[in-house]
This record gives C-alpha cells, structure tokens and sequence, in this order.
C-alpha cells in the first residue's frame, strides 16, 4: 500500500490488500506432500524441481543445457528431476515444440509437470528448487526448500519487490561446476532462517485471501455475503503416465569380501558427462523395446518385461539377436531372472528393490572376472543410500 500510494496516491481510497489465493491453496495442501511424491513415484529420491519463467533471459532461454546436465549427473536412484514451465513457453511454442525440445529428458526420466495440474504439488513434493526470477521460484522459497537460482533477470525486477530479496539471499549456480555437488551443498547447509524475510513479504495475510476477496465482491454487489466460509480445495495429486523404457548406464564398486555390490545408475541417452567417482568402468542395461537401436546394440545386458512363458526361448534368441550383450534378463516387480551366454539361468528377488538393478549385480561381478559361485545364495545390492538383502538362487535352463 505505501508503494501504490507512492506511485499512484489517487488510487489509495480504492486499493484493497486481499492476500494471494494461489499461495493459500499451496499452503492448505502442505499436509498432503507424502501423497504428492507418492503420485509422482519419488520414493525417497531427493526431488530436484527445475522451474522456468519465460523469455531469453529465463533458465530455459539462458541455460538449455542444465536439464541435460542434471540428468546425466543425477544418479537415478537417488534423484527425481521434475520440470515446470511459465504457461506462455507452452503457448508461445507450442506443446508439440516444447515436447520435442525436451524429448531425450523425459525419456531419461525427467518429469514436465503440466502447466494446470502439477506445477503447485510438483512443488510441494520438492527437496530444492532450481529456478530464476519467475514467480514460481519464489513460491518455492516461501515454503522454506531450498533454492538455487540458475539465472536471474535483475533488470527486470523492481529492486524493491519480495523477488529482488531473494535474490540477495539465495545462492547461484555455478555453470562452471559440476551440479551434483552444489545441489548437495545447498540441501546441507540449508538454513531456513535465511529465507524468513522474503517468506513474510510474499503475503500479510496467509490464508485469508478468499475471505477477503468474497468480502470485497459483496460489498461492492451491495449484497449480503452468504453464512460459512469459502471452500478451499486441496489440490488433487497429478500423477505422470508410466515411464518410458529407460536405458542405464551403470557404474559399480564391489566388495568381494562381504559380497557387496553398489550401483551408481545414470540414464544413458542424457547429453554430458557423468560425475567422476570411485566406480568401476560401467556397463549398459537397455531395454529390449528401447527406441534407439545404437543403445540396445551396444548393451551389457537386454531386458524385457515379465512373459508367461518360453522364457528361456526369449532369452536364447535375444543373446542371438544381440552379440555384444552378456545377459538377457526377464523383469518382474521386485524379481528378475538373468541368463548368461553360457546357458546359466540365475534367479534374483528382493523387496522394493527395482527389478533393472538385479541383473546388473550379476552382471557387475561377472565383468570384474570374479566367480558368480562367490556370490552363495545372497549379496547386499546398494543403491543410493539404501541397501537391499538379494536373494540368488541358480537354475538349469
């Protein structure tokens, strides 16, 4: 109010201060967040939300590169990257255009929320929020995650508004640098308290905006306003399709004493070098439906969903059909039986666990010229900071 009557005093009698009724949505959904990433199949990933106003200057316009560079830096065990995009990229493109530009992300798994539906409980739902000056990452901040701003446009915003504080106080991102560490820094020094006054000046009056909004509308009707309050509708959890078949590139590093085998899984087709570590050379899983052949030409291992029968006729042909492959895998929720080229059928099961990171066990031992008979009936597999208890059992075919 003293900014409007600074700028235009004949418009003080009349100006009302009615709040935000898009950020008192977002709030009175806050208590659903597990049913938010539980829709978006998170898990206990890290949940890295991208947002994009529009424009040149904006991250998508500025840094096309950065969702490629997060998807191959970001193990997928341990990240889900979500996308949300300013509704004016998606009608001043197109979806089709827009789509295509951002086709070989989703197909290593990223998520493009919907322009409507998902963009407020994909925020909910998030860990950290990488965005610039658009509105959106402010929401983000206003609930306390923490925030990287990729690119920030400071000549077009008012050096007085709540954007421009959380600009002072939120910290870059280094294009210079590898993404993974930074992301990681900002989740562990986190300090909400840094955040607090940019959180105060997105709204005096939480909450109350459709209150006062049916107050002011009746008042100026000259009628009398209804009993009771105005509902407030939580957002209903949007959930995305069923993921494309993802091809992986799994790096690995074994204990040959205590049987335990971590995998780092990185999706294979994203653009951009993957973060250097202690990993062993990796080997490549691909799906036998995967749309580029160059990937399931190149593969260590073939896998397919579960089939009811002739199995082993399926894996004895694909072997056939693909030289460089080692092992023809079968999937089925939490299970998967791997044959090798020799005709040795093994059977692989644990909970939780996805059912691609099974045969890529095998496989990591098997490359590293270690005996699979070393491995019993059982190994620890880890992915991410969860470990799983794997149960081997070895069949004629």
């Amino acid at each position: 109010m003293a900014r409007l009557r600074a700028a235009a005093p004949a418009a003080e009698s009349v100006a009302e201060v009615v709040g935000d009724p898009c950020y008192d949505r977002i709030l009175a959904s806050l208590d659903d967040r597990p049913r938010y990433r539980d829709a978006l199949r998170t898990g206990n990933r890290t949940l890295v939300y991208v947002s994009s106003t529009w424009f040149r200057n904006a991250l998508l316009g500025s840094w096309p590169d950065l969702l490629r560079r997060l998807m191959a830096e970001l193990p997928v065990d341990s990240y889900q990257v979500t996308l949300a995009l300013h509704p004016n990229i998606w009608h001043g493109h197109g979806p089709w255009q827009v789509r295509s530009w951002l086709a070989d992300c989703v197909r290593a798994g990223m998520i493009l929320l919907p322009e409507i539906d998902g963009w407020r409980t994909g925020l909910i739902a998030a860990d950290i929020v990488i965005g610039d000056h658009g509105s959106v990452t402010g929401y983000g901040a206003a609930l306390g995650r923490p925030t990287l701003l990729a690119t920030f446009a400071d000549e077009d915003i008012d050096p007085r508004s709540p954007l421009a504080d959380l600009a002072a106080s939120a910290t870059r991102l280094d294009r210079a640098r590898r993404l993974r560490p930074q992301i990681e820094a900002a989740l562990r020094e986190h300090d909400p308290r840094r955040l607090e006054r940019f959180q105060a000046s997105i709204t005096s009056v939480p909450g109350q905006a459709l209150d006062r909004l049916r107050t002011l509308f009746y008042r100026l009707l000259d009628l009398d306003q209804p009993p009771g309050e105005p509902p407030l509708t939580v957002l209903p959890a949007w959930t995305p399709a069923e993921p494309a078949p993802l091809a992986l590139q799994v790096s690995t590093v074994l204990d040959r004493r205590t049987r335990r085998i971590r995998l780092t899984r990185r999706p294979a087709i994203a653009l951009g070098d993957p973060e250097p570590g202690d990993e062993a050379a990796p080997h490549l899983l691909c799906p036998v439906d995967h749309p580029q052949r160059t990937l399931r030409a190149e593969a260590a291992i073939i896998t397919a969903e579960s089939r009811d029968d002739r199995a082993g006729d399926w894996a004895r042909a694909t072997l056939r059909r693909h030289p460089g492959a080692v092992i023809a895998a079968i999937l089925s929720p939490h299970a998967a039986i791997a044959e090798f080229r020799d005709g040795s059928v093994w059977h692989l099961s644990a909970p939780d666990v996805p059912a691609d990171a099974l045969p890529s066990a095998l496989c990591a031992w098997h490359l590293a010229g270690l005996p699979l008979a070393e491995l019993g009936n059982a190994c620890a597999l880890q992915l991410g900071d969860t470990t799983y208890d794997v149960a081997i059992r070895r069949s004629t075919p």
